[in-house]
C-alpha cells in the first residue's frame, strides 16, 4: 500500500478469494473433511503472503533486516495493533452476535430472517468499499505536509464516487428488494428486507468517508475512534436486548441502526475538531448535492414498482437495470463534475497511459 502497488494488491486479494473458493468446492466433490477445507484457507493465504512478499522484494527491492530491533517503534506498533484489534473485535461483534440474541430472546426463524439481510449486506458493504484503504499513503503524505485543505478535497472526491455506487445498491434494492426476496426465498423471508435497509442504510455515511478513516490511521488517533466503536457496539447490543423479544430480527436491525446513527454523528465531530476536516463542506459538495435529484428518481421509480407486475425473473431483472440506466443517465448529466465525466470519458476510452484519476 506504501507503495501503491494497487492493481497487484487487488489481484492477490481477488486471487486469495477465488482461489479458496474453488479449492473449497473441489475438494467438497470429493468428500474432503472439515481438516481439509480449514487446511486450504490457511495454505492459500500463506501462498499468497508469500508472492505479496515476492512482488516487493522483486519491484520495490526490499530486504528484510532480521536482526533490526527497536523498542520504542515496537511499543507504538503493539499500541496501534491494540487498537485495531480492539476496533475489529467490537465492530464484528455487534453485527455476528445479533444471532445469538434472536436465539435467546426470540426463535430460529427470526435467526434466519436476520442472518439472510446480513449476508446480503455483506456483499453490499464488499462493492460499495472497493476503493477503501487505496488512498491511505497519499493521505499520509498530506498529513505529514499538514494540509488538511487537500485532504477535505480529496474525501469529497473519493466520497462521491462511493456515495454514487451505495446510492445505487441501496436505492436499488428498496425499490426490487421485496419482489427480489419473494423469487428467491419466498414470502417467508419478507422481513428480511427491512433488515438489510436497516444494516446497509446504517453505513449510507460512514462508506463514503473512508479517507477520514485513513486519516485517523495516519495521524495515528484510533484510540478515539475505537472507544465510540465500543459505546456503539454496546449500544446496538442493549437496544436489540430490549427490542428482540418483541420484533425479532427487525428490532435487532433498528437497534443497530440507532446506535450507529449516533456513533456518526460522533464521529464527525470528532473529524472536525481532532482532525480539522471541513466536515461542513463535505455534506454540502457531497450529500447535499447528490441525494435530493437521486431521492425524485428513487421515488418515481418506487411508485412504478407498485404498478407493475414484477412476479417473475425476467420482469424483474429488465425492471432493475431500466432503473441502473436511468440512474447513471441521470447521474452522468446533472449530478457529475467536470472530473467526474473526465474519469468515465477515460475508462471508456482504456487509452494506454492515461493519466491516473487521483
Amino acid at each position: 500500500m506504501a507503495y501503491e502497488f494497487f492493481v497487484e494488491s487487488k489481484l492477490l486479494s481477488m486471487l486469495h478469494k477465488v482461489g479458496t473458493v474453488v479449492l473449497i468446492v473441489i475438494a467438497l466433490i470429493m468428500h474432503g473433511g472439515v481438516f481439509v477445507l480449514v487446511l486450504i484457507n490457511g495454505a492459500v493465504g500463506l501462498i499468497v503472503s508469500i508472492l505479496r512478499y515476492l512482488i516487493l522484494v522483486r519491484k520495490a527491492h526490499l530486504k528484510i533486516n532480521w536482526n533490526y530491533f527497536d523498542v520504542s517503534e515496537m511499543k507504538k506498533l503493539f499500541s496501534f495493533s491494540f487498537w485495531i484489534f480492539l476496533i475489529s473485535m467490537a465492530q464484528r461483534f455487534r453485527l455476528s452476535f445479533m444471532p445469538s440474541l434472536l436465539g435467546i430472546f426470540s426463535n430460529s426463524t427470526q435467526i434466519s430472517i436476520f442472518a439472510l439481510g446480513m449476508s446480503i449486506e455483506g456483499m453490499v458493504w464488499v462493492l460499495s468499499t472497493a476503493l477503501n484503504g487505496l488512498f491511505l499513503p497519499k493521505v499520509s503524505r498530506l498529513s505529514h505536509q499538514g494540509n488538511t485543505v487537500a485532504i477535505t478535497n480529496l474525501m469529497i472526491k473519493v466520497g462521491r464516487i462511493q456515495l454514487f455506487i451505495i446510492s445505487l445498491i441501496l436505492s436499488g434494492f428498496a425499490i426490487v428488494g421485496k419482489q427480489f426476496l419473494h423469487l428467491w426465498v419466498g414470502d417467508d423471508f419478507q422481513l428480511s428486507y427491512y433488515v438489510l435497509l436497516l444494516l446497509t442504510g446504517s453505513n449510507f455515511i460512514s462508506l463514503t468517508q473512508h479517507v477520514a478513516s485513513d486519516l485517523v490511521y495516519a495521524e495515528n488517533k484510533v484510540r478515539y475512534t475505537a472507544s465510540l466503536t465500543f459505546i456503539a457496539s454496546g449500544l446496538a447490543l442493549l437496544g436489540s436486548i430490549l427490542l428482540a423479544p418483541r420484533f425479532g430480527a427487525v428490532g435487532c436491525a433498528l437497534s443497530f441502526f440507532a446506535a450507529m446513527m449516533l456513533n456518526i454523528v460522533q464521529l464527525n465531530v470528532f473529524y472536525k475538531k481532532k482532525l480539522h476536516i471541513e466536515v461542513g463542506r463535505f455534506f454540502r459538495e457531497c450529500h447535499f448535492q447528490i441525494v435530493p435529484i437521486l431521492a425524485v428518481l428513487f421515488v418515481v421509480f418506487f411508485f412504478l414498482s407498485t404498478k407493475v407486475r414484477l412476479d417473475n425473473w425476467g420482469t424483474l431483472i429488465f425492471f432493475a437495470g431500466t432503473y441502473a440506466l436511468c440512474y447513471v443517465l441521470v447521474s452522468y448529466v446533472f449530478l457529475f463534475n467536470n472530473e467526474e465525466k473526465n474519469i468515465v470519458r477515460q475508462v471508456c476510452r482504456v487509452r494506454k497511459g492515461e493519466k491516473r484519476f487521483f
